[in-house]
Parts: structure tokens; sequence; C-alpha cells
């Protein structure tokens, strides 16, 4: 099997030990072991494996120490769980089911584990090493005498490290036993308390039980939370004795964070004055932070009907005095009448100070510079040194200040000037800042982007330092790539880029791609070998633009606050698979924008040239016995002319964070044939072709939709994913060109079944002569629904483990006599739906994360409407018997 090259056999590491077990696949180590016999070995093997990680020995433990077995947190109904799990400063041994292996794995470590060996190894590594040094010195070889220094470093730091943290597999492997700690046991219940004082429970109380178990040294730490009814915001004011920031406070007030009878919330006033912050900086105060932000919070009387009104007494007489005092006991007493009755209530003020200097001040923005540095220079302080060529021009359109390093500005200046938010007699805007940033950035022509404010003599001036890439760029890149289901094969990269093609920030681009992939066949068993080479080039402008003079050009400039680019590319694709051989000359004009967390893309025209030659006598037969049948797949493999006019939205948010929520959402839709559909009354397009061409009319929509969720242990999460399409071919077209079909199955599809094998629907496949499926065909839909979900986790090391669950299917639109239960049916389809469930291992290592990923069928729709939950005559000893397991190799996370 594959997954032992990638193994060294010689190596006693547990990662080799495991593998080469293979409890999943028996019939790599079993052949040499009686059919009769094999049954007991795995038996007495796979208990041993889960029987002696129980084996937990406490004879060297300290004494007085009690393993913490659990913790438990009870009493909560609004308070989240896994918020309080956060909190907890002392965790358990990690579980796997019943067991800890990993603390079993710890003491093994232990029993070979001699630290006075390693101090003794240390001393003796320091006076040979030091007589080395001595000799180097005498000789007068400094340069030995540093790299032996550097070698004596190296080697006792690792020693030492092993005589502090244990062995190998101690260290990376196993766990220390988590012993039980009172004192972080009455941290973590403080912090619990502190966490419901902030979150408005403040007669909340947290109860810390302890419990020993019947288990020697074991204890159990019981964490019983009493909530009590949560306070409500009552009154909420915004103060501040500077009358315009007042007015824009209440101005702003409908977008407050804090509403009137919400549950109180510590966090939430923190972030409306984080809130309060950016609306004031967005307003022309640059100096404005959240140090002059304070928030007074009143629980102690709950339900205080107005603080103003005791405020509005002067308490210059004794009557005034004495009303007041008379007034407070009224509404003391009406507070805590409230109290008693359950009501909890809170008051929140926020109150915007000046500084010391006097009023915050509001700035508008008198002259910005934008520069662009040579490379070579350093910046000194805020702004570089110049030579005596400097090339400066004013912008006539928005008065930014171009300087150039060099004897000529180098760039039209007006690409940065629709990209720049910065501008001369504009009030400041902290966004504009950032906006502007980030649209220079995605231009792809600079190093940095550096924004300085200037605000000497009471006047901002903002200074824009860029540094500029290298204008050409050759780059190469070898590897080894993973098809979806396939092998590793070689791949070879080689791209050149040309910036600033027209002095408009072009960027000029040429790639070429050769590469050999082990897929699976089409149409037969096993893996081949498939060779791809392909070429493309393209043009990307800063700007948009289309042919013609089709759209006005106010309109044009309207579209500029979305960084727009327009690309024209040309590619060329040769394909060549034991089927057929398949080319493909395509050209396309698109428009890409992107705002935010938003990216847009419109493909006004694209264009391909697909010829299918070389068609293997099998795979000619087979696609002639579908065509017979009533399947006009046939026509996918013809010359043809496809033509498509596209859309895609994509949002992304943290996209890449590990330790935050991240969303991944895309939708595209398509329409092929639409460019095509305006020559039909020239004449040129008979029977459906031009030029001899076979053309398509279809349309598509494919949405697509990740999620992210970190959970509070570390290196633990949550992934989903859906995806969803439906494609249709309408006009003279009979199907779909094959590029734009469905397929379901594969390693970052349904896991359980091969690449694009699965359906449609519950069309079943030929049965061979041992009674299994013959899965030697590709299956494409025109409708697909799939869903995926993942947990992740850490096992040991850099090996991440994952427990996964999929779901899905392609259907057909159309009747095809050949599969009549592969249409797709409103009322049957969710009957048709294949669940797959497995086990993964991830190696992440430092350049690349590889994944093994075993999937096992549940539920096949492709069986008998009563034996299609399959998961039943799954055999452990024979895992790999009637195609119900199935290992996927691949590079990355499957989504």
């Amino acid at each position: 099997m594959a997954e032992t090259s990638f193994l060294n056999p010689n190596r006693p590491n547990l990662l080799v030990f495991e593998i080469e077990a293979h409890v999943l696949c028996p019939d790599f180590f079993l052949p040499v072991i009686p059919p009769s016999a094999r049954a007991l070995v795995l038996g007495l093997l796979v208990g041993g494996m889960l029987g002696l990680p129980a084996c937990i020995s406490a004879k060297k433990w300290p004494a007085q120490s009690y393993l913490l077995e659990r913790n438990e947190i009870t009493g909560t109904s609004r308070v989240p769980v896994y918020e309080l799990e956060y909190l907890l400063q002392q965790k358990p041994n990690r579980r796997i089911g019943p067991l800890k292996p990993y603390l079993w794995l710890y003491q093994v470590g232990q029993t070979f584990f001699h630290p006075e060996k390693i101090k003794a190894k240390s001393e003796q590594l320091r006076r040979l090493y030091s007589e080395k040094i001595q000799g180097a010195e005498s000789a007068r070889k400094d340069r030995r005498a540093v790299r032996l220094q550097r070698k004596l470093k190296n080697k006792t730091d690792k020693l030492a490290l092993k005589q502090k943290e244990g062995n190998w597999l101690m260290r990376a492997v196993g766990e220390a036993p988590v012993f039980y700690d009172s004192l972080k046991t009455q941290r973590t219940a403080g912090e619990m308390r502190q966490y419901l004082q902030n979150h408005g429970f403040f007669q909340g109380q947290v109860q810390v039980d302890t419990f020993r178990l019947k288990k020697k040294q074991r204890v159990k730490v019981v964490y019983n939370i009493q909530e009590n009814r949560p306070a409500l915001l009552d009154d909420i004011r915004f103060v501040s004795d500077d009358a315009r920031i007042d007015s824009l406070l209440r101005v702003d007030l409908i977008n407050s964070l804090l509403k009137k009878n919400a549950p109180y919330d510590a966090g939430r006033i923190t972030a409306e004055q984080q809130r309060i912050e950016k609306w004031l900086q967005n307003n022309g105060y640059l100096y404005f932070s959240r140090q002059y932000l304070t928030a007074f919070v009143d629980t102690l009387h709950f339900g205080l009907p107005s603080l103003d009104t005791l405020r509005s007494l002067k308490q210059d007489s004794l009557a005034q005095l004495s009303l007041a005092r008379m007034l407070a006991d009224t509404l003391f007493m009406d507070s805590l009448r409230r109290y008693n009755q359950g009501e909890r209530k809170a008051q929140v003020e926020i109150r915007v100070s000046n500084p010391a200097k006097g009023p915050h001040k509001v700035y508008q923005l008198d002259q910005v510079y934008f520069h662009v540095v040579n490379s070579d220079r350093r910046l000194d302080g805020r702004g570089p040194t110049f030579d005596a060529r400097i090339d400066t021009l004013i912008s006539p359109q928005t008065g930014v200040r171009y300087v150039y390093e060099g004897a000529r500005f180098a760039y039209n200046y007006r690409i940065f000037d629709r990209r720049m938010r910065l501008q001369s007699q504009k009030l400041y805007r902290q966004d504009d800042f950032l906006s502007t940033q980030n649209a220079i950035g995605l231009l792809d022509i600079f190093k940095f982007v550096n924004i300085y404010p200037d605000t000497t003599g009471g006047r901002l001036k903002i200074d824009l330092f860029t540094t500029p890439l290298e204008r050409y760029q050759l780059t190469d890149e070898i590897g080894v790539n993973i098809a979806q289901g396939g092998l590793p094969g070689p791949y070879l990269n080689i791209s050149f880029k040309n910036r600033n093609t027209f002095r408009g920030a072009e960027l000029f681009e040429n790639s070429l791609r050769f590469a050999i992939d082990g897929q699976t066949s089409f149409a037969d068993e096993g893996v081949y070998s498939s060779q791809e080479v392909g070429f493309n080039s393209s043009i990307t402008f800063p700007r948009v633009l289309f042919p013609f003079g089709l759209v006005p050009r106010r309109l044009r400039e309207n579209v500029d606050f979305f960084n727009p680019t327009t690309k024209l590319s040309l590619s060329f694709n040769y394909v060549r698979r034991p089927e057929y051989t398949r080319t493909n000359l395509a050209g396309a004009i698109s428009y890409q924008g992107q705002i935010r967390n938003s990216t847009y893309n419109l493909t006004l025209a694209e264009l391909s040239v697909v010829n299918t030659r070389d068609i293997s006598l099998a795979f000619n037969e087979q696609l002639e016995a579908l065509t017979s049948q009533g399947n006009p797949i046939f026509e996918s493999f013809d010359r043809a002319l496809v033509s498509s006019l596209s859309f895609s939205y994509t949002y992304q948010r943290n996209p890449g964070q590990t330790d935050r929520r991240s969303v991944y959402f895309r939708v595209l839709m398509e329409s092929g044939g639409t460019t095509l559909n305006l020559l039909r009354s020239t004449g040129l397009i008979v029977d459906n072709r031009i030029f001899g061409l076979k053309i398509f009319q279809y349309w598509r929509i494919n949405p697509t939709f990740h999620y992210f969720i970190p959970l509070s242990k570390p290196d633990r999460a949550l992934a989903f994913r859906a995806n969803a399409g439906v494609a249709f071919s309408y006009g003279a077209s009979n199907t779909l060109p094959y590029e734009k079909f469905y397929f379901s199955g594969g390693s970052n599809s349904i896991r359980a079944w091969q690449p694009r094998r699965l359906g449609p629907g519950a069309a079943r496949p030929e049965v061979q002569a041992d009674g299994t499926f013959d899965y030697r065909f590709e299956e494409p839909g025109e409708v697909i629904l799939e869903a995926n979900a993942e947990y992740r986790f850490p096992l040991f090391g850099f090996v991440k483990g994952a427990v996964f669950i999929d779901a899905g299917n392609v259907w057909k639109l159309k009747d095809d006599p050949n599969e009549p239960e592969g249409k797709f049916r409103i009322t049957e389809f969710y009957k048709q739906i294949a669940i797959g469930t497995g086990f993964g291992l991830r190696l992440n290592l430092s350049f690349l994360l590889l994944r093994f990923d075993f999937g096992l069928k549940v539920y096949d729709p492709a069986r008998r409407p009563d034996r299609r939950w399959v998961i039943g005559l799954f055999n452990p000893l024979r895992p790999f018997e009637k195609q119900l397991l199935l290992w996927n190799l691949g590079i990355g996370y499957p989504f």
C-alpha cells in the first residue's frame, strides 16, 4: 500500500509501530499467520492496545498526591458551560473514550528515563569539547573554536531539555500526570465568580466540592454554579462636555450596542466603548482614543429611576439638602422593594472626557503626499532620505502630491487617484487610512505601504510611503501533487511576472505547468498516469476596461470604490489519459472588485475550443453503448466551442485563523452559450454548430459554505461544509460540457466513496463476478447536495486526528433509461443521500499538512431500500471487504 512509502521502518518510533501493526489493514502483516489463527492474534493485539493504557501506575507519584480524574460544572441554565470550561486552570489528562493513553505512554517513557545518566553525559560532553576548543584556540583556529562552541551548546541544550522534561516519548507523545491543586481550584472558582459578575449575575455564587473516588489516589472536582437572576440594563446615558461630540453621540444612538432591558454584559460595554472610539475617529478626531471614555455602572440601587434628579439639586441650603435626602430615601426604598421582588437593574453612563490641554481637536486633511521610495533606501524616523533626483507632480483631481525618488515618476498617477481615499480638504476618517492602505496594497507592485500623519503646526499632513517590488520576477516551483483520490505525482511550475508593464500598474503574467498525476481511471480499474501540460498568459489592469465604450465613464468611476481590476487571459491546456487526449484553448475577459470581506468577480465573456481526440476503442464503445440507451454523454466529448458568462460572489471572515470563528461563502452563477446566441441571426450557427464546432447552452448555480468553530480546549475545532449546485442544458443542447457536470465522492467530498463515483441518486452500478459493485465509471450529475462535519483534535506532537461524517449525492434532471433511479425527485431525493463516516490522521508539518482519511460507508443508496444501512456489515477484522472502507490521501484540510 502507498502509505508505507512515507515511513522509515528502520526508525523505531510510535508512528511506524502503529501503521506497521495496521489494525485496519490486517492483510499487510498477517500473510504469514494461518487464517484460522488470525482472528485470535488480532484479538490479542487489539485487546493489548486497549487494555494496557488502563493500567495507570501510582507507584512513582509524590506522596499525598491525587490524580485529577475529571471536572464537572453543574447548575448552569443561562451561562454556556463551554465558556466556564475555558476558565479551568487545571484540566485532567486527555482521554480517548474511557482510557488515558497519553498518561500511560508517559509512564512507559519513565521506565527508561534516567536523569543521572543524562547529567553524566552532559558533563562528559563539556569536558570533551572543552579540550577541543582549547586546542583550537591554542592553534589560533578561531572559526573552528566558534563552531565547536556552537555544537557544544546545541548538544547540551538538547540534553538539558531531555533532563528537565523527559525523553521523546514523555515530551512529544505522552502527558505528565495532572495532580489536584487546591490553589488552582480556588483560582478557577474566583474567575468563575468574576465571569458571573461580568455577565450581570451579581448575586451568582460558585461552590467547589472535591470528591475522592474509589480508584486509588484520584479525585473529582465539582463546580456548582448558582446563577440567580441576571441584571438588565435600565438607564443608558452618553455624556460629554464637548457640544460637537455630544451631538455626534446622539446622532449615532441607533447603532449603540447597549439596549434597554438587555442583559448586563461587561464585554458589551467594552465593545460599545470601542465602537464610540471608531465613530469619533471617523469624524475628524485623529488622536481620540478609548482612554478618554469612562463607563460608570450603578448596580447598588437596582431600578433607580433617574440619577439626574439628584444631580440637579443644588445643596447650598438646608432645605434643599433635606429634600435631597428625603428623595434619596424614597428612591432607595422603592429600589429595595423591586430588588425583593426579583427585579435587578443596572444603570450605565459612558462619559467622554477632554484632554488636559483642552477639548479634542477636529482635523481636516491639508496636504497628502504619496512617496515612492527606492527599495535600497531605509526609512529614518517617519520618512526616507532622498537624493537630488526627485520628481514631484500634483494631481489636479485630488490634490495629492506624488513624489518619486528618481528622474521621472514611473507610474500613471491616475491609478492611485482612483484608490486614494485620503484627499486634501476632507475630514479625517480612520477608515480612509485603512481602505487606502489596502487598496494600494492590492495592486501587487509595492512591498510596503505605510501611512504617517503629521500635525506639526496644527495642520494635518499625510505622508504615504511605498517601496516598489522588483519589476521583473521569475519563479519556479517543483513539488508533488496529489489529485483527489489519486497518488502523488510530480509537477513543475515556471512563471514570469512583469509589473507596471505600461506604466499603469499593470501585471503581465505568464506561467507554464507540467504535471504527472496518478488518478483512478474513468472506465478502467486501477490507477493510471495522467500527463498535463498547460500554458497561461494574462494581463491585469487596475481599473475597469469595457470594450467599445459600452459603459458610461461616470459609471466606471463609481465602481472605483470596489478597487476593480480587469483581466484579459489566454490559456492552453493539454491532458493525456488512457481513454482520450483532450486540448482546451480558452480566452476570457473578467472583472474583479474587492471591498472589506467581499470579493466580486464578473467574467463578461469566456470562450474555449475543446477538442477530444485519440479516444480509445474500449472507451468509445462505452460511450456508444450509453448513447444507444438514451444517455447524451457522448456529445460532451465532441469538438466544441464553449462560451459562458459568469458571476461569483465570495465572502470571507477571519480566513486561515484557527483561534477565531471563520466563515467562507461563495456562490457562482454561470450561463453558457449566452454570447454565441447573438450570432444566431447571422446564419453562422447551423445545427447547433459554428465552424463545425458544437456549441452548448446551459446555466449553472453553485453555492458553497464553510464554517470553522474553535473550541475552548486548545487545538480542537469543529469544521462544517455545505455544497449545492444545479446545472441545466436547454435549447438545442442535450447535455452539458463534461467539465460543467457535478461529481461526488473523493478526499474532498464524500470520503467513503471513490472519486467521482457516487450516484447518481439510487442508480445501482453493475455487479461484478465477486458480488461487489463495479465502480469503474465516473458518474456525472446535474444536481449536487453535500454536507460535511468534522471534529479536529490533537493526538501527539505534530500528529493530529479527526472524526468526520459526510452526506450527499448527485442526481440527473432529465430521464435516463439507463439509470431511471438517478433522476432528482422532490419526494425521493432525501432517501438517496449517501452517508459516510470515518477517522483521519493529519501530519501537520511546518511546510505542509499530509492527510490520511479512512471513510466508512454508513448508508448506501445504491442498494435495495431495505439493505441501505450497511454499517452493520462492517467487519473490523476484514475492513476492506465488501467495499465498505476506503482510504484517502490528500494535502491540506478537506475544507
